[in-house]
């Protein structure tokens, strides 16, 4: 996870995950949700496929603990990948509202998060976006 000031982080995720890659992520978004309280978060997936149900129920819980210190967490995935379902599904068994999004297009990505980013951050977004999967 790199982070682009205090609040805005990126999480980029490559295939195949493994248990201890999620206990990583885990702890690394712990740590800049107590140092942000109220964060921002783009994760990126579009090199990853579906999750094993393990590594899924991880993330779930993950999102659930979190959620308060979630202002916002875009997650760009391939569109011709069956992620997007399974982050929906755990968006919604995370309790996560309108908080999380998931987005294949990532002007839209970019254009829902710009509501609440600066100018510095919004740049940093672009670029990490802009990167291959």
């Amino acid at each position: 996870m790199t982070t682009a000031g205090a609040r805005l982080a990126f999480i980029r995720v490559r295939a195949p995950l493994s248990m201890a890659e999620v206990e990583e992520m885990i702890g690394a978004v712990r740590r800049h949700s107590l140092a942000a309280q109220k964060g921002l978060y783009c994760t990126d997936l579009r090199g990853s496929g579906a999750f094993a149900p393990e590594i899924i129920d991880s993330i779930i819980g993950m999102m659930t603990k979190y959620n308060p210190a979630v202002v916002r967490n875009a997650i760009f995935y391939s569109a011709n990948s069956s992620m997007g379902l399974q982050m929906l599904r755990a968006f919604k068994a995370a309790h996560s509202g309108e908080r999380r999004r998931a987005f294949t297009d990532g002007a839209q990505l970019v254009a829902w998060m710009a509501e609440l980013l600066d100018d510095e951050e919004q740049a940093r977004l672009r670029e990490f976006i802009a990167e291959p999967e």
